[in-house]
């Protein structure tokens, strides 16, 4: 089992940075450029200054070649969603540090940039990333190469050996056991060894320099510093990936409940829409019923109508048959007179008083035949009166209909109104019971934060609670 060395971006920081310790660097880079590199001196700038952040997270080394060309090596531990914009950054400051003012541009130095990350970086299953610029035709697809002066001038064989050349190692991405050169390089910066029978330029020199026993007493006390604050820093961020999947769980979870609840109020909106279709159909049921209604009243009262025109016309009638029943009766009283004159004349006595008794008989016909007409009078007043209540009634009940059409029409607003309000009711206690499981999630965010360490300021921007708050979580 192979030894592990000291790791390579705190060796960067330490000991690479000696002459002695060249070749090492030198290694790493012939092999990742497929060229031999030779390193003529360490350069410092601005765009590789050390701050308090980049203690731990980030290791860079600038050099310049035997061929006047700058490298910029930088090794990333932490994720930076901004890494790419950065190396370009870093790569335009070396461009404008390195000419001086009134300069040509044909002086700027290539420049290559060099990214070892420990972190998922973009989207691909390579390790080992080069970034080629060339011009290339929209029309014809053909590269734009550099002209005869250009090649003589710059000393380069296409246009893209002006521009600076970005190279990215994701060695997390490296699974496999060593092929070549390249990968035996990538092999020990995973894994801080260096097998038996690895052959790559400088590493044989970083397995004889880059011994833990080979340190001084402070340097083994600054790296096991180093590997501490790692441990810390791989803590911290496994603690912050952790509460960033508690909390993509939680808002899944809370996207899952106002899923729900949307449902559920489709699924109310849906039952109030049937409610309101029934009520409807019914309405128009009892529409149809009260015009179905209205409509045999209608042929009732006209029924009534032709029944009371049949009585008018029979009273007629008998009317026209009393008063030919009395033209009959003068008729018989005028033969009655007759005879009774012929016996008057063959009997005067017995004339004189049949006469008497016939007139006598004759005003008490005429007193029944007033009394008839008096009855039939009134009769006809009945009738009249009679058609007078029925059309009162029936309009009374017309009234009635639209009096209780109405209050049904002011109970249907009723409704509606009063589910309005519970619906609106629902979705305030929806909303208050929203806000107290977010307040609970960022309680119980800040409690695991607390148990893992973090100060009162990181669990305050991570949870967005105050201070006072988090403090009275410590005192709990």
């Amino acid at each position: 089992m192979n030894k592990k060395l000291i790791r390579f971006d705190w060796a960067m920081k330490k000991l690479l940075r000696h002459k002695a310790n060249f070749e090492i660097l030198e290694g790493l880079l012939s092999e990742l450029l497929r060229f031999d590199v030779r390193i003529e001196n360490i350069l410092e700038s601005e765009a590789n200054k050390e701050d308090e952040y980049d203690k731990y997270n980030r290791v860079d080394i600038l050099v310049k070649s035997q061929n006047g060309e700058l490298m910029l090596v930088e090794v990333q531990n932490d994720s930076e969603v901004d890494y790419f914009q950065r190396m370009l950054f870093g790569v335009s400051k070396l461009v404008t540090e390195y000419i001086q003012q009134g300069e040509p541009y044909g002086k700027i130095k290539k420049i290559y940039s060099v990214n070892i990350v420990y972190f998922g970086l973009g989207q691909g299953k390579d390790y080992v990333y080069e970034y080629q610029g060339e011009f290339v035709g929209m029309h014809e697809n053909d590269i734009l190469q550099p002209t005869v002066l250009q090649k003589r001038d710059y000393s380069i064989e296409k246009i893209a050996d002006i521009f600076p050349k970005y190279y990215l190692l994701k060695v997390n991405n490296f699974t496999k056991v060593a092929e070549d050169t390249l990968d035996e390089w990538v092999y020990f910066l995973k894994t801080s060894e260096v097998g038996d029978g690895f052959k790559a330029k400088g590493l044989d020199k970083a397995k004889e320099k880059m011994k833990y026993e080979q340190l001084s007493d402070s340097d083994k006390k600054s790296y096991d510093r180093f590997q501490e604050n790692r441990l810390i820093e791989r803590s911290v961020e496994y603690t912050r990936e952790e509460e960033a999947k508690l909390r993509e769980l939680e808002v899944k979870q809370r996207e899952e409940e106002a899923k729900q609840r949307e449902e559920e109020a489709k699924q109310r909106e849906e039952d109030l829409v049937q409610r309101i279709k029934q009520r409807e159909e019914e309405a128009k049921q009892r529409e149809e019923d009260l015009v179905q209604l209205i409509k045999q009243r209608e042929e009732d009262a006209k029924q009534r109508e032709e029944d009371l025109v049949q009585r008018i016309k029979q009273r007629e009638e008998e009317t026209k048959q009393r008063e030919e029943e009395a033209k009959q009766r003068d008729e018989e009283a005028k033969q009655r007179d007759e005879d009774a004159k012929q016996r008057e004349e063959n009997l005067i006595r017995q004339a004189n008083q049949r006469e008497e008794e016939a007139k006598q008989r004759e005003e008490e016909a005429k007193l029944r035949d007033e009394e008839a007409k008096q009855r039939d009078g009134d009769a006809k007043q009945r009738e009249e009166d009679l058609i007078r209540q029925a059309k009162q009634r029936e309009e009374e009940a017309k009234l009635r209909e639209e009096d209780a059409k109405q209050r049904e029409e002011n109970l249907i607003r009723q409704i509606k109104q009063r589910e309005e309000d519970l619906a609106l009711q629902a979705k305030q206690r929806e909303d208050e019971a929203t806000l107290v499981g977010i307040k609970a999630g960022k309680l119980a965010s800040a409690k695991t934060a607390i148990v893992a360490g973090l100060p009162n300021e990181l669990i305050a921007q991570i949870t967005g609670l105050a201070i006072d708050e988090i403090q009275q979580l410590r005192t709990e």
